[in-house]
């Protein structure tokens, strides 16, 4: 029977998911219909926090990804408004298995990179042209993926690389992103996490109102 998800079902082709917005290349049928299900949930989620989408997005899986800072787990391009994906049959050769993300199931792990880079195509899309600074990027796109994970897996995340509270507003910067990703997360979650903060800094940051580049502090 044909999947309600997608328009038509050949692995490895272009398909258009049932909510247009999204089109989706994958190896197998099962991977297609995860992503068409899972990108508009997660776009709808975000949306709370005032990030909306303006353009379709192309998903894609691709064996192996390859970015200007080195191989990676997901990569979106803003030029072509495409998200690429790792196809998580290949995550037990890619991921190093000291990282944390090694003990995560290859479904969560999925989402997971879809959210964030769904976070970064977003902003994109509803900053409607105002350049949002890479700092700003990364806080939203490591916040919101931990916001929406699972709490036992974001606690595996956290547990792994954990960072006293309160919150520290200068470990938001692009060299402790660049040299200790998991704990920038960590600490931009819990940032993101204060009373204060949450989806209404973000929308701040969005608007162009508010920044968390240190060169604007």
């Amino acid at each position: 029977m044909a999947s309600l998800l997608v328009s038509s079902v050949y692995a490895d082709d272009l398909q258009t998911c049932s909510d247009r917005q999204f089109s989706v290349e994958a190896p197998n049928d099962e991977l297609l219909e995860t992503l068409c299900h899972a990108a508009p949930r997660i776009r709808d989620t975000l949306s709370d926090c005032g990030l909306t989408q303006t353009r379709p997005l192309t998903i894609k899986v691709v064996d192996e990804l390859s970015h200007k800072i080195g191989n990676c787990l997901a990569w979106f391009d803003c030029d072509h408004d495409s998200i690429r994906l790792t196809n998580p049959a290949r995550y037990p050769e890619v991921i190093d298995q000291d990282s944390p993300y090694a003990t995560l199931p290859a479904d969560v792990l999925l989402e997971n990179a879809l959210t964030h880079e769904l976070v970064h195509a977003l902003i994109t899309q509803s900053a409607n042209g105002r350049e949002v600074s890479l700092i700003d990027h990364e806080y939203i796109a490591a916040a919101l993926e931990l916001e929406l994970m699972e709490p036992q897996w974001r606690d595996v995340l956290i547990s792994a690389a954990p960072v006293s509270l309160p919150p520290k507003t200068g470990l938001i910067d692009i060299w402790i992103y660049g040299l200790e990703p998991r704990k920038f997360a960590t600490n931009a979650w819990q940032h993101f996490s204060l009373q204060q903060n949450g989806c209404g800094l973000v929308e701040r940051i969005v608007q162009g109102d508010e920044t968390l580049s240190r060169s604007s502090r």
